[in-house]
């Protein structure tokens, strides 16, 4: 049962405590941090509510390409994620930018996950449900 953290036009975020996981949907374009001025807030809630080895799903399929500044919130995110002992990460796009920008969030929080790329949210439940059994 997904319990919801935070819900607006710009991003959705979600845990579900039984299976330690969460899920993102970022939309739209960010092109400064006053978009999204609640979004670290938020996303220090959500890291409150999983143990470590969580997975996560983030949904990116509707996100273009943010701003700088607003990248460097991202891996600032992605940061408290792996502080937290993030586990696996299933990411939804569409937009070959979207995987560009991903990599670079990737590479510039020394994150070293075992993270995969999907066309569907259901695709991306799948594999990491898969490691759950």
């Amino acid at each position: 049962m997904k319990k919801e953290i935070a819900k607006n036009e710009r991003y959705e975020m979600y845990v579900d405590k039984t299976k330690n996981r969460t899920h993102f949907i970022f939309r739209g374009f960010w092109k400064a941090l006053d978009d999204v001025p609640n979004l670290l807030e938020d996303h220090k809630r959500a890291m409150s509510e999983v143990r470590s080895g969580f997975t996560s799903i983030t949904d990116v399929s509707q996100l273009k390409t943010p701003a700088k500044e607003v990248t460097q919130l991202l891996i600032e995110m992605k940061n408290i994620s792996n502080e937290k002992g993030q586990g696996r990460v299933a990411r939804i796009m569409e937009q070959a930018i979207s995987k560009i920008v991903s990599q670079r969030i990737d590479r510039e929080s020394e994150m070293d996950l075992p993270t995969r790329n999907f066309g569907t949210y259901e695709e991306a439940e799948a594999w990491l449900d898969s490691f759950d059994e």
